[in-house]
């Protein structure tokens, strides 16, 4: 048997059915503007208005950064590339600046200078195969 009450403006069904665990597809339903729930909530079940869009867009971006989906490991391989190439940058600023501290000349300098590698600018290619690169390798799991 069901219960019945009046749908209240903003009614969230999926925060509705985390909050008594119940199954979206077939623990309640809504007909005409009526919620029919199960006898064993509280005859008048607790009903929250829905999250802010910023709030939903916040858990979005959480749940696609930390859950294992085959889906989300696109954006974990993409971060795990741009760490790479960030400390490759770091690497060189560092290299740079230990060769200020050390120089005892501008000619020492200078040459201090000359040795450090360049680092290239990436191509498209690159930066794609670095992504699929960290999602091969398991880093982006």
């Amino acid at each position: 048997m069901m219960k019945t009450i009046t749908l209240p403006t903003g009614f969230d069904g999926a925060k509705f059915a985390e909050r008594y665990g119940l199954d979206t597809q077939s623990d309640f339903f809504v007909v005409d503007g009526v919620l029919h729930f199960p006898e064993a909530l509280p005859d008048t079940p607790v009903l929250e208005a829905p999250d802010p869009l910023i709030i939903r867009l916040r858990k979005a971006a959480a749940k696609l950064a930390d859950e294992p989906d085959p889906s989300n490991k696109v954006l974990r391989g993409v971060l795990a590339a741009l760490i790479d190439e960030l400390n490759m940058h770091a690497l060189k600023i560092n290299s740079i600046l230990s060769a200020v501290d050390a120089a005892t000349s501008l000619a020492d300098f200078k040459s201090r200078v000359a040795l450090i590698n360049d680092y290239p600018q990436r191509t498209m290619a690159q930066a794609v195969a670095a992504v699929k690169d960290k999602i091969n390798d398991g880093t982006a799991d």
